[in-house]
């Protein structure tokens, strides 16, 4: 089971290593008009589990547009949108053999 936790709520062992969250700063650094597509890829394969992806999400939700992590019940969603064109990363391939990408 996957849960994604608000910022306050998050353990150390469930952030996000150095390589996520720098991924997930540099999709966040790009302004809201423009495409981010290609910074959100590297957060699937520098992320490199379905856990430690909405860990960096959850400190980082304007990577994806929103305030807020996406909750439990949006997750999945969530994760097939972004893996739709990285069927190939890590983080993609553990959320397929856990069965969260529909």
């Amino acid at each position: 089971m996957v849960l994604v936790l608000q910022q306050s709520e998050t353990s150390a062992a469930s952030q996000p290593g150095v390589a996520c969250a720098a991924a997930f700063e540099a999709a966040t650094a790009v302004s809201l008009d423009q495409i981010n597509d290609d910074e959100l890829a590297l957060t699937t394969s520098d992320c490199t589990t379905v856990d430690e992806w909405p860990a960096g999400l959850g400190r980082y939700p304007e990577a994806i547009g929103m305030t807020r992590a996406p909750t439990e019940a949006e997750l999945p969603m969530t994760l097939a949108n972004v893996c739709s064109q990285n069927e190939s990363a890590s983080m993609c391939q553990d959320a397929a053999g856990q069965g969260l990408l529909g």
